[in-house]
């Protein structure tokens, strides 16, 4: 008996040992076909392998096994295994006697963004998540990925162990998820420092017109004012993964963050800080969701949906960070961050879904709604970005104006206390009660929980800074011109929304519906803004239009056009204790 036991101890180590092996083969970016062979050693019997159905970051079920092709199983003599499919993501193999499982598939990597894969003859981006299928009861057991690069490509790059030339060890599924892995014809490298933490940013795509070393220098600024403003930095190094592909968005991880942006970002003042802004709120996630997480996002299960309540905290906050860490980076200006700031709060003050869906439900609910916008989506629901963001930026001046603490204090607080267990809502209202009081507690709580007006007389009384709304230029003598809320499908009359409480929606008509006259003459894509000027608002006119080819007449009435610019601007003499407050709060000081 004890000669057993020992046998089986041995058996279990060995087990525990095992690595699996992936290699991926990228050479046909022609047709984005990823070939892929996984290989690990396996006790004799049946043995359960998933793939996840979505990534981290990405609250939305993607269903990556949908693009799995011609999935076989076979020995190391290429003889087949016994494969059985058990559910979307799941199969059942039967492993031989002796030797190895080989699992052989194709990924159809044709989807730009980023938390998916993507292959074409330039360069790749791998999403793990999105690839590879692991032994479901083994998720300990440490990845090996061996890149097959394309000849002429320049390399390869992932935060992961390096093994060799395009060959990267995970030391399990948690750490394999967490890293991306790019690689491409031409890979720019750029290599950096803060506190001695070295940090790359690489690049790929376009580089015609991209300066790396320029995008280095100002992530490196960005990267020492997010270090003060935590104390610290998290990781032991970390890349900005960078994408010039004409496409947009970030995804967060624990070392990395893959950013998507334009070949002509440095180009336009506008559009480089809209790419600083986004590495900043990237950058940001190292602390704020990734190891500052909710509870219920503690420990992923990438089989199912995490419900959490707090994106509100983990999105919309750090929203609100890129705008400000990037002005404090001296990467923006003062007039820069305001007009920033204006933007989201008209944003969100378009957006009658605000008075109808709280920041708690739309959070919970990400997976469902947020990711699955329609026609209807801006009059039932608010983003948790933007309201997120306009609470943040409210809360910090109520907070600066009491006097007590600040929102950089808070945030610091909850990191101190919660990074280590997560947390929820409630112990986040607990503790700012702690800090500022039960009146700031409660007005939080209101903000998340209930779908509340906002009141921006804050910015006003802490900062001195008025919130404007200004009507379009108008030209005298001209006389007020009347206006429809038409938001159209590009290049049509069709209605692509139509806004709750709007003329439109008052007179009935739906998403889908095509504009055909007003007043009884034909309106045209090109000429329906000119047509309009000939009108009052208030004038009530017949409006035409054809729901599945039938035709319809409504009477509706004509708005005002609405106010136009929204700004943040100083008040006239400002006292004293306000223009410090306002200094305090723009330099972090």
């Amino acid at each position: 008996m004890k000669c057993w036991a020992g046998l089986a101890l041995l058996w279990l180590g060995s087990l525990q040992a095992a690595i699996i092996h992936h290699q991926v083969d990228l050479t046909d970016g022609e047709h984005q076909q990823i070939r892929i062979e996984t290989r690990v050693e396996l006790p004799a019997g049946s043995s359960e392998w998933t793939m996840a159905v979505w990534a981290p970051g990405s609250y939305l079920l993607r269903e990556f096994s949908r693009q799995i092709e011609s999935l076989e199983a076979v020995d190391d003599a290429g003889q087949p295994l016994q494969l059985e499919k058990l559910g979307k993501n799941r199969w059942r193999i039967q492993a031989p006697e002796r030797g190895a499982v080989h699992l052989r598939y194709r990924i159809h990597a044709a989807e730009l963004s980023v938390r998916t894969s993507w292959l074409d003859p330039e360069f790749a981006l791998l999403n793990p998540a999105s690839l590879f299928l692991y032994p479901s009861a083994h998720p300990q057991w440490p990845h090996e990925v061996e890149l097959l690069l394309p000849p002429g490509w320049a390399g390869s790059h992932a935060d992961l162990q390096r093994l060799g030339e395009d060959r990267y060890r995970a030391e399990n599924y948690d750490q394999l998820v967490d890293n991306p892995l790019v690689a491409g014809r031409e890979l720019a490298v750029s290599d950096f420092a803060v506190a001695g933490v070295p940090l790359k940013l690489v690049t790929t795509g376009d580089l015609r017109y991209w300066d790396n070393e320029q995008a280095a220098m100002a992530l490196q600024q960005l990267v020492r004012v997010a270090a003060d403003f935590w104390g610290g930095q998290p990781y032991p190094h970390y890349s900005f993964i960078n994408l010039l592909v004409e496409s947009g968005g970030g995804l967060e991880h624990n070392n990395n963050t893959v950013i998507m942006g334009s070949r002509f970002a440095q180009r336009t003042r506008k559009g480089w800080v809209r790419w600083l802004e986004l590495a900043a709120h990237e950058l940001f996630h190292a602390w704020n969701v990734r190891r500052l997480r909710p509870a219920s996002l503690k420990t992923y299960d990438y089989q199912r949906e995490n419900y959490t309540r707090e994106l509100w905290f983990a999105e919309g906050f750090t929203s609100y960070y890129q705008s400000l860490l990037t002005h404090r980076a001296g990467l923006s200006t003062e007039k820069e961050l305001l007009a920033r700031l204006a933007a989201r709060i008209r944003s969100l003050e378009h957006t009658p879904g605000q008075r109808v869906q709280s920041l708690a439900d739309a959070s919970f609910d990400a997976w469902i709604k947020y990711y699955r916008p329609d026609a209807h989506s801006q009059n039932s629901r608010v983003s948790y970005y933007t309201r997120g963001a306009v609470v943040a930026l409210l809360l910090d001046a109520r907070l600066r104006q009491q006097g007590r603490i600040s929102l950089d204090d808070f945030m610091r607080a909850v990191w101190q206390r919660f990074h280590a267990t997560g947390y929820r809502s409630q112990d986040l209202y607990a503790l700012l009660a702690e800090m500022a009081g039960d009146a700031q507690a409660d007005w939080l709580r209101q903000q998340v929980e209930q779908p509340t007006e906002l009141d921006y007389s804050p910015l006003r009384t802490a900062y001195g800074l008025e919130l404007v709304r200004t009507p379009k230029a108008v030209e005298p003598p001209q006389l007020p011109a009347a206006w429809l809320d038409l938001q159209l499908r590009k290049d049509s009359l069709v209605l692509e929304k139509v806004r709750k409480g709007s003329s439109l929606w008052r007179a009935g008509l739906l998403p889908g519906d095509e504009i055909i006259a007003l007043d009884g003459y034909r309106l045209h894509p090109h000429n329906w803004k000119k047509r309009l000027k000939a009108y009052r608002p208030a004038e009530t006119l017949p409006i035409t239009f054809a729901r599945r080819d039938r035709l319809y007449t409504r009477a509706v009435e004509l708005e005002a056009a609405p106010l136009e610019k929204w700004k943040l601007e100083p008040v006239d003499k400002p006292k004293r204790a306000v223009r410090k407050r306002l200094q305090a709060w723009l330099t972090g000081s």
